[in-house]
């Protein structure tokens, strides 16, 4: 049984300011993690090129209220995020609506935002020496690594989430400050508007848990909200409106009936997963920062006493428990409680008392060769990831960048956890955060733009882009229909069957059609019932990895003349 020798000593309220020292250590921390890859990066299937889409539509049109990807309407999430991307690309790119990291900088921002929100929480919970600690942990987790990299709504919902949760725990500690209840409001306000209502669900959970703990709701009147709730509703009322009546009633039906209830009752798009299923992943998704996760959770639960410990339970807990009990399930859907996670760990890890001596040894070896022989299967996977590029995918590979973050996975998991076998937390830690950053630059610099089979729509794209440079009619597509292409090749991108793409090139003289191999024949049918002579140009070949197809795709043009 686990034991704490004495209760956190690092729970003191202290003055919530970041001293210079950490705000360098940050910064880099920021760079290395966040910026590698960014523009490199091809849009990763399906979700982000449909934002991406959506965003690129808005400034087409003009059009802010309305969110569509090509014909059809977007209303599953509200319009904040493509107001972001879309701001981003006329402010950072000049307007040039291809370029693929202005879509992903508010999601940067959101990341930057999340680490530094939870930064001033944990110095208002804890202490500054926690503080730096729970934002180390938690920018380096893998999984808000790779959100800040993606282009969708979840790093800058985290960071909206991040922001409420510190002025309730400023206000759980007795401060009061006067940016406290307009921040509070603003920041419910932002995450309906990137998210819909279930941005409201930490800090509901939240103040609901400690009511029924407590027993009390004293410390929460400053919220005051009789003033508070029509702040929100100003934020994010005048849009709702705007799209309810453009749309005529579908928004809500899309967004209230097909997405939220929808996956509360059942699984959606084959995201289905039983109980358990967060638990299970965990060690990966908040790695590397799981290493130290059964500590800081029984360290929790011993000192629950403590109110600082108390508040990251109701935090934490009711969350995690609603996602596990809710049938659809994706890995990113807990991200909103890594920051108490992220600050528990922190509080474990820098206090005094030696954590090998409050953690049963033959459980902290146990914990720890799970989480060694994860990053031996990450180093694996790294290190292997040449071997499924060969045929049929026959595109060569440079090994390198896969041997680097290979071993580079492998020494950070054999000397964090040699470390925290010897009882060294702090230099665990250290070795996890900074190795984790390491391998993140090798994966998003050298090891993901390796991959080209897996690229086939950038691939394409550059294939048009050479076979018709001064092309004024739209691509068509015969059988490979990823979002990723759209934003690649162009919004009036058109999609259809083989017959339909040998028609198109028949009434577009100067057209160009992409033809996947299961289609080839139909087109080639239609083609001489035509009496055209198509002329094939680039060949494509790779893994369509949204479906774990190979792909064989043709670009066909009509015979010159």
């Amino acid at each position: 049984m686990w034991r704490y020798t004495q209760r956190f000593s690092v729970l003191r309220p202290v003055t919530v300011c970041m001293p210079l020292r950490h705000a360098i250590a940050l910064a880099a921390l920021f760079l290395a993690l966040y910026l590698p890859g960014l523009a490199t990066t091809p849009p990763l299937d399906r979700d982000e090129p449909r934002f991406m889409q959506a965003s690129k539509q808005m400034l087409e049109t003009g059009d802010y209220v309305d969110i569509r990807f090509q014909e059809d309407p977007r209303y599953k999430k509200p319009a904040l995020i493509y107001w972001m991307q879309a701001a981003s690309v006329q402010l950072f790119a000049g307007g040039d609506k291809t370029a693929l990291w202005a879509y992903r900088l508010p999601s940067v921002l959101g990341a930057v935002l999340a680490v530094t929100f939870t930064y001033l929480t944990a110095s208002t919970l804890a202490s500054r020496s926690v503080a730096i600690v729970a934002a180390g942990v938690l920018a380096s987790s893998i999984l808000l690594t790779a959100e800040a990299h993606i282009a969708k709504t979840d790093a800058m919902l985290l960071a909206a989430i991040t922001a409420g949760q510190y002025v309730l725990a400023a206000l759980y500690r007795g401060e009061r400050r006067r940016h406290h209840f307009p921040l509070f409001w603003l920041a419910l306000g932002a995450g309906v508007m990137l998210k819909g209502p279930v941005a409201l669900v930490p800090a509901v959970a939240t103040v609901a848990g400690l009511a029924a703990w407590d027993r009390t709701l004293a410390w929460a009147k400053p919220l005051r909200p009789l003033i508070g709730i029509p702040l929100m509703l100003a934020v994010t009322l005048p849009w709702f409106i705007a799209i309810i009546v453009q749309s005529d009633g579908h928004f809500l039906q899309k967004a209230v009936v097909e997405d939220m209830l929808n996956k509360v009752g059942g699984g959606v798009e084959s995201h289905g997963m039983p109980p358990g299923y967060y638990l299970a992943i965990i060690a990966l998704t908040f790695w590397p920062g799981s290493l130290f996760l059964p500590v800081a959770v029984a360290g929790a639960w011993l000192n629950r006493a403590e109110k600082p410990v108390r508040f990251l339970i109701c935090w934490a807990l009711p969350v995690w428990l609603m996602f596990e009990l809710i049938p659809t399930k994706l890995p990113h859907y807990t991200l909103p409680i890594f920051p108490a996670l992220a600050i528990l760990t922190a509080m474990a890890v820098t206090d005094t008392g030696a954590i090998a001596g409050q953690l049963s040894r033959r459980w902290s070896k146990v914990w720890g060769g799970i989480w060694l022989l994860l990053g031996i299967v990450l180093a694996v996977g790294l290190l292997g990831s040449p071997l499924f590029l060969i045929e049929p995918l026959t595109l060569a590979i440079p090994e390198a960048a896969f041997w680097s973050a290979g071993t580079a996975a492998l020494a950070v998991a054999l000397f964090s956890t040699f470390a925290y076998w010897r009882g060294d937390v702090r230099s665990a830690l250290t070795a996890a955060v900074i190795g984790a950053a390491g391998l993140y630059v090798l994966i998003f610099v050298a090891a993901l733009p390796a991959l080209q089979p897996l690229w086939v729509s950038t691939r394409l794209a550059d294939a048009v882009s050479k076979a018709s440079p001064d092309r004024s009619s739209p691509v068509f597509i015969a059988g490979f229909g990823e979002p990723s292409a759209v934003f690649l090749l162009g919004t009036e991108t058109r999609h259809g069957s083989g017959e339909q793409a040998a028609r198109y090139l028949d009434a577009i003289r100067d057209g160009v059609v992409l033809v996947e191999a299961r289609h080839r024949e139909a087109f080639m049918t239609e083609a001489e019932i035509l009496g055209l002579q198509p002329e094939a140009g680039a060949t494509i070949k790779g893994l369509n990895y949204s479906r774990g197809d190979p792909v064989t795709i043709t670009l066909y043009r009509a015979a010159r003349r």
